[in-house]
């Protein structure tokens, strides 16, 4: 489900569990554990990429409504392991979205130090309000962080996708490239990272991304009750 390449001292880790890269069980808890094993394994900088056309479709969500509250419950645990190994990360994390990119996934590049998305017809986004389910805190905290509180509640409240010119106006993603593009263009920003004095690099991104392991932390402790609601409620 996962495909590894080393580009010197970046590693890029590409989802590829076709035909969406739908974030099941085995899928998010294995690119936790990748993320958490590559600067371990001597890599300074990682690129997250996708298949073409294809970042992720989001949430496995045939799979998920198979699942009892308890299975669902450490799924979601799980998805929230890997948002805060994000939110840890040493080493700087750069998104390749090379195509669609929905709901968790569009959490999870939040999450990330970059973002570049191909361009072309795809969409990108948290739909969830538009299916009947509240985002939840630490997914519209980590929006607002990107895109401010105006544009946070005016897109994440509609539930709305946006395509890549508009996602790049509104601050979801930093830059767009040629479909063909998108990966190499990511890897060498992610190079840009090296030139830097490692140890200053590490305790800045630290401090900058207390807010989100906050975020993390906090979701951690958050009423289990509240997401059974949601997700069991008649609109969902």
């Amino acid at each position: 489900m996962l495909e590894e390449y080393q580009h010197g001292e970046v590693r890029e880790i590409r989802l590829a569990r076709v035909p969406a890269n739908a974030l099941n069980q085995p899928l998010v808890v294995q690119l936790t554990n990748r993320l958490r094993a590559a600067s371990l394994e001597g890599s300074r900088a990682v690129v997250l990429s996708g298949s073409p056309g294809m970042f992720s479709g989001g949430l496995d969500v045939p799979m998920l409504i198979a699942l009892d509250w308890n299975d669902l419950q450490r799924f979601m645990r799980s998805v929230l392991a890997l948002q805060h190994q994000l939110a840890i990360q040493p080493i700087p994390v750069v998104a390749a979205i090379t195509g669609h990119c929905a709901a968790a996934a569009a959490v999870v590049v939040a999450f990330c130090d970059y973002r570049i998305m191909s361009e072309g017809d795809y969409k990108i986004g948290l739909n969830e309000v538009a299916v009947g389910l509240c985002p939840g805190r630490i997914a519209y905290h980590a929006l607002r962080r990107l895109l401010g509180a105006r544009y946070a509640d005016q897109y994440v409240s509609r539930g709305e996708f946006v395509a890549p010119p508009e996602a790049l106006r509104i601050g979801l993603v930093d830059r767009l490239a040629a479909p063909e593009q998108v990966i190499p263009e990511a890897i060498e920003y992610a190079q840009t990272f090296l030139k830097l004095p490692q140890q200053a690099l590490y305790e800045t991104r630290r401090i900058a991304r207390v807010d989100l392991v906050a975020l993390c932390d906090e979701a951690m402790r958050d009423d289990s009750e509240q997401l059974h609601k949601r997700w069991f409620s008649d609109e969902a």
